[in-house]
């Protein structure tokens, strides 16, 4: 069935190239192509991991919540307001070489919150791992066991970090990807200066971060979103010409290049390994590679038992914070059971469809693709609507945050179970306010305030406000 599978989704992909969107960035095709790759690779390891035994029903489950979300995108395109056309080249002209600039003091104060945060990270770590002071030896074994107690569900209450960390964390978060947008459009659009150098540091710090929670995920996440950003930014520049599809193609396996073997240098600095040379790289690659689809197989044949809450897999983060903030329902623990293959670790991955099975059964195998297609897609192509590449939109930073839920589909889900969420507002908010921190807000020479509020720009004066959108004056 393994065969089967894969011809479907080569035709999907096929489909989905030559009569929807013969775009490589828009949010289908990025799913259908990391589909093809995940399954196609479950050929490297067919005998080790026995896939000639993958069964029918998750290959149908699969098909079919591919082929939803397929729909979704599909009608997220049909809806749009006006039918998308490549022959924005002469309106993009006009805007090729603008500059985004981010002042001094702005740049300090998100300098300042991401060492505050970077900080507050590594007190909480020390709290937790017991360590007083943590050493070069030592903060290793220090991630690993915060990273065991957050596996267990152990980190809540008491052991929870403070709600003032997380506050700078959220904004470490929400600067660090603006910042590097900036960065990749003035350097895209041949504006660089030296002194962009420093928009990078919050993206130095949040991995720095990320680290120390052994959060991998956030900063493939972080990379995956400056690599979207990156190919937006060369499409803008280009007019949206099908021949940028080739160049996004060698970037992106340029980038592979150099990711894949920090990734697996990263393995020695959580201290999950002293060296890599006991290491099985070709299992553990494919573990994160394809793990999720093959087992996605061996849940279908052993489920184990059925959910006691409502969407407790698909919403688990919604019910971890219902549990931790009100005391409402229990604590979930979003890691999910390790399976194996005659002592062969395949990983506690099982792409997002097995949430969606086992919290709502066929019906969310349907609807929850459906709508996540329709709505990561509407983003989009609000995007590819808009030819002016002198600024960067919020629209454009939401959908470089929210593109990585959709090639995660494929390993897990991380729309609905993380975004849908009190965290997940939370992050949303914090993320506008770091925005409009950053862009919405600007002092001319003579001392002049201006807010710019989408298309609404208000103007303080001495003595008034204005507005200038024919707006009422203040």
């Amino acid at each position: 069935m393994i065969f089967v599978l894969l011809a479907g989704m080569v035709l999907l992909f096929l489909f989905s190239y030559k009569f929807i969107d013969n775009d490589f960035l828009c949010p289908l095709n990025l799913y259908l192509l990391f589909s093809i790759v995940s399954v196609g690779a479950l050929l490297l390891i067919y005998s080790e991991w026995k896939v000639n035994e993958y069964g029918g029903k998750a290959a149908t489950v699969y098909l079919t919540g591919s082929l939803c979300f397929l729909v979704g995108c599909c009608i997220a395109r049909l809806f749009s307001q006006r039918q998308i056309q490549k022959k924005k080249q002469q309106v993009v002209a006009i805007f090729t070489n603008a500059r985004i600039d981010i002042g001094m003091f702005k740049l300090c104060v998100v300098l300042l919150t991401g060492a505050i945060a970077l900080y507050g990270t590594y007190s909480y770590l020390m709290q937790v791992s017991g360590y007083s002071v943590l050493s070069v030896g030592s903060i290793g074994q220090a991630i690993q066991k915060y990273r065991d107690m957050v596996s267990q569900g152990l980190l809540s209450g008491d052991e929870a970090k403070s709600s003032l960390w997380r506050l700078f964390s959220y904004l470490l978060y929400a600067f660090s990807y603006c910042t590097t947008f900036v960065f990749i459009k003035n350097l895209v659009n041949r504006q660089f200066r030296a002194k962009d150098l420093l928009l990078l540091i919050p993206f130095v710090l949040r991995c720095t971060e990320c680290l120390l929670q052994s959060n991998r995920g956030g900063i493939i996440q972080l990379f995956f979103a400056a690599i979207i950003s990156w190919f937006i930014s060369t499409k803008f520049r280009s007019g949206w010409r099908k021949k940028v599809n080739a160049k996004v193609v060698k970037i992106g396996l340029r980038v592979a290049v150099v990711l894949i073997p920090l990734f697996f240098g990263s393995l020695i600095l959580m201290g999950r390994y002293d060296s890599l040379k006991g290491l099985d790289i070709k299992n553990y690659s494919l573990t994160y590679l394809s793990g999720g689809v093959r087992n996605l197989d061996l849940y279908m044949k052993d489920p184990g038992p059925g959910p006691e809450t409502f969407g407790e897999e698909t919403f688990v983060t919604l019910h971890t914070n219902l549990y931790i903030s009100y005391g409402i329902g229990k604590n979930i623990v979003r890691f999910q059971e390790f399976r194996d293959v005659d002592g062969r670790n395949t990983g506690n991955i099982y792409t997002a469809f097995r949430r969606f099975y086992r919290d709502f059964g066929f019906l969310g195998i349907c609807i929850l693709p459906l709508l996540q297609g329709i709505l990561i897609s509407m983003l989009y192509y609000r995007i590819v609507r808009n030819p002016r590449n002198d600024k960067l939109m919020f629209k454009e930073v939401l959908y470089c945050l929210l593109a990585y839920t959709t090639i995660y589909l494929v390993l897990d889900d991380l729309f609905y179970s993380s975004w849908f969420s009190i965290t997940g507002i939370k992050m949303l908010i914090i993320a506008y306010a770091a925005y409009f921190f950053l862009f919405g807000i600007s002092i001319d020479r003579r001392g002049k305030l201006y807010m710019e509020f989408g298309p609404l720009r208000l103007v303080r004066r001495e003595h008034e406000t204005e507005c200038n959108d024919g707006g009422e004056t203040a």
